[in-house]
């Protein structure tokens, strides 16, 4: 190609491009943060920087569709609030990044004017309480939530209603079973109730959202009975920790880690036979993303009080793209399904610009993997402040070795590096999911 013998800022030689359907051997060109080649064989000699990728494959830079949240302190609900912490981000991020408003029932006149702003990914509706103080359980005020606003809607969906019905019996619970208490009161009942009240809203307002952190075969088994009018406007989401722990293992394994506490997540870990059907609905395509859901809290703040007083969340960052590139590994998922996951259908769900695929004219945002590397998860190279890690320990298959974000490297071999210079994605109009 006639672009190829100009030169460029920066040429990546002989790796493994990962695409949404194939893998393909090839030379990427980069030019002002962008992409504007990608060959079989381009002359080293037109750009400024080579990197060797021999060995290694390249995926696009991996989107975190749950790496910020609006239930902070203070939380994130007002367009104030907004604009702080867009401010805050400048010169502190070396990723490009975006973040939820939470919708609560005293601002929904607002939502509409913040997630217009610059760097607003969407609205974060919490049907079921969790850590802080954004429930939003009335149908009503979340059906004007929905047709108020334009951008992506996602859910946290689990049914106020049955969790304070049952939470008398909650502390007599935790006394017979400790910790596994936290799953019996949060049954599969909360979770399908929940999502049948949410369906029933989008058929009404005809508006999509994307359910987060889906984890009953019940969910799975009615959101496939759905007519396919209604499921086009249900995407479905899945974490890490719910693809790779199930009940009981991982209350033994996390008492092995110091504190049974931490399994405790909303949705929680459940059963063997949910845990499968989860994998059958990544291999089906029914669920269409993966999200870290990463909630970093300090081991003193999990385990500072007995359950049920402890915060619910589990961190995992900077490990989890390690734990699900295992999973490719042992052949439950396959590289281009996981790009799709954790890129493309990210980036498409979303509406963000330029990003989610290595193609020409997008950003230079990649992955450098060895999927030949082993190695041993340790908390201790983790550089979040929690202390602690579910996947401590484990044996993965599969190394992050770079990350570039719009043609700069970032890291390499654990190491951050250069000046913070992330900044907002842009989110264009809302795509209703195929």
């Amino acid at each position: 190609m006639a672009m190829t013998r100009r030169p460029v800022a920066c040429l990546i030689k002989g790796g493994h491009v990962v695409g949404v359907s194939r893998i393909e051997k090839a030379d990427i060109a980069i030019d002002d943060g962008k992409i504007v080649a990608i060959e079989a064989d381009i002359d080293a000699h037109c750009a400024g920087d080579v990197i060797d990728a021999r060995g290694l494959h390249i995926l696009p830079g991996i989107i975190d569709s749950q790496c910020d949240m609006p239930n902070t302190h203070p939380p994130l609900t007002s367009e104030e609030a907004f604009h702080d912490k867009m401010a805050r981000s400048k010169g502190r991020m070396f990723c490009d990044y975006g973040f939820y408003v939470g919708a609560t029932r005293h601002n929904l006149a607002m939502l509409s004017v913040i997630e217009q702003c610059e760097g607003c990914a969407g609205i974060k509706i919490f049907m079921g309480s969790s850590t802080g103080d954004l429930l939003l359980d009335d149908d009503s005020v979340i059906a004007s939530v929905l047709r108020q606003t334009r951008g992506l809607v996602a859910v946290h969906s689990e049914d106020e209603a049955r969790l304070r019905a049952r939470a008398g019996s909650l502390q007599q619970w935790a006394t017979w079973w400790g910790e596994g208490a936290h799953q019996r009161w949060r049954d599969v009942k909360v979770a399908l109730s929940s999502t049948k009240r949410l369906v029933s809203l989008v058929r009404q307002t005809q508006r999509p959202v994307h359910i987060l952190h889906v984890t009953t075969e019940e969910e799975l088994l009615w959101l496939a009975t759905l007519s396919p009018e209604s499921r086009r406007h249900i995407s479905l989401e899945v974490t890490p920790h719910h693809m790779t722990f199930w009940t009981p293992d991982v209350l033994r394994h996390a008492r092995a880690l110091g504190s049974g506490h931490f399994a405790i997540v909303n949705p929680p870990l459940r059963g063997k036979r949910h845990h499968r059907a989860l994998w059958r609905a990544v291999a089906s395509g029914q669920i269409r993303t993966i999200g870290s859901d990463h909630a970093p809290h300090r081991v003193d703040e999990k385990t500072a009080h007995a359950y049920p007083h402890t915060p619910s969340g589990m961190g995992g960052l900077e490990m989890w793209v390690s734990v699900m590139l295992t999973h490719c590994h042992e052949g439950r998922l396959s590289l281009p399904a996981f790009v799709r996951m954790t890129s493309a259908h990210v980036a498409t769900l979303f509406g963000m610009e330029g990003k989610g695929f290595i193609k020409v004219g997008y950003d230079a945002d990649m992955t450098f993997i060895d999927l030949k590397a082993r190695k041993r998860l340790d908390v201790a190279q983790c550089a979040s402040k929690a202390g602690w890690s579910m996947y401590h320990g484990m044996e993965v298959v599969g190394v992050v070795r770079m990350t570039m974000i719009r043609g700069r490297m970032v890291m390499r071999e654990g190491q951050v590096l250069g000046e913070a210079r992330g900044r907002p994605c842009r989110f264009l109009r809302p795509h209703v999911p195929s």
